[in-house]
């Protein structure tokens, strides 16, 4: 996953759950909606033959 494929992930998710219930802190959700897309490509067996050097 590159930035721009992270960025948009992101901000689907979030206009997503924005849908479901008005955001308090929409900085705070981007925020930990990327950090979990994050983690998700950094597990162990995630990553594919692309993201590899």
């Amino acid at each position: 996953m590159n930035a721009a494929d992270l960025a948009q992930d992101t901000f689907v998710r979030l206009l997503r759950a924005r849908q479901a219930a008005p955001l308090k802190q929409p900085r705070a959700s981007l925020s930990s909606i990327a950090r979990g897309l994050m983690i998700d490509q950094l597990r162990p067996g995630q990553a594919t033959r692309a993201d590899l050097p």
